[in-house]
């Protein structure tokens, strides 16, 4: 509800009905999915899906503070710096959390 209703409302009202930060800031949290889930990946299989899980886990926890300070302040920008830090949550967990279902998940029985 928030992210498909709410927020580019709001976001246009904080830019005084101008529809471009809407794509700005929303696109700000795609961009970052994509560069840190690449890296995120190779880390995963490199120190393990649980550290990886736990940066997430800590990344998720700063996109919250700063989604509420940005509320809070009213601030485009500050909102633009949370919704990157969305995205980055995603791109952390995503992931290690396909790698984590891929091995509790017996050879052979994924396509059944």
């Amino acid at each position: 509800l928030w992210q498909t209703a709410i927020l580019p409302k709001w976001i246009a009202d904080l830019a005084g009905s101008a529809k471009a930060p809407v794509g700005y800031v929303q696109g700000a949290q795609g961009v970052a999915t994509v560069i840190v889930a690449w890296p995120a990946g190779w880390l995963a299989d490199k120190f393990g899906r649980a550290a990886m899980l736990r940066c997430a886990g800590l990344c998720g926890l700063c996109a919250v503070v700063v989604t509420e300070c940005a509320v809070r302040v009213r601030s485009l920008w500050l909102l633009a710096v949370a919704m990157s830090l969305w995205g980055a949550f995603s791109g952390l967990h995503t992931p290690a959390m396909g790698a984590l279902l891929a091995d509790s998940t017996a050879d052979g029985a994924a396509a059944k």
